[in-house]
């Protein structure tokens, strides 16, 4: 819920970071100078690295990422946070059914 009631509904810009069709899609979406990230994994998970050359500076990236007992407790999430910058990767790592959910500040 803490990231659910950050996101805006009203975006300055989107970028498709990852996607095909049916199986996932991972998504960063800017308001002002704050970029939120969401991704979505279908009946098998997978990682990412994902290359955040859209961000400048140095910046917070806090994420909300599935849990190791996610294939038993749907709710197991784990909270995450780190210092980024632009060209840094970042491994998103979602499990069968599983998501992710960033917010870089």
């Amino acid at each position: 819920m803490e990231f659910l009631s950050a996101v805006p509904v009203v975006w300055d810009e989107s970028r498709v970071l990852e996607a095909y069709v049916g199986k996932q899609v991972i998504v960063a979406r800017r308001k002002g100078d704050t970029w939120y990230i969401g991704g979505m994994a279908g009946e098998k998970g997978a990682s990412f690295d994902i290359t955040l050359d859209f961000i400048t500076g140095e910046r917070t990236l806090t994420s909300w990422e599935d849990g190791i007992n996610v294939d038993r407790q749907a709710r197991d999430v784990t909270k995450n946070t780190k210092t980024v910058k632009k060209n840094d990767k970042i491994t998103i790592k979602m499990y069968d059914g599983g998501g992710y959910a960033a917010i870089i500040k």
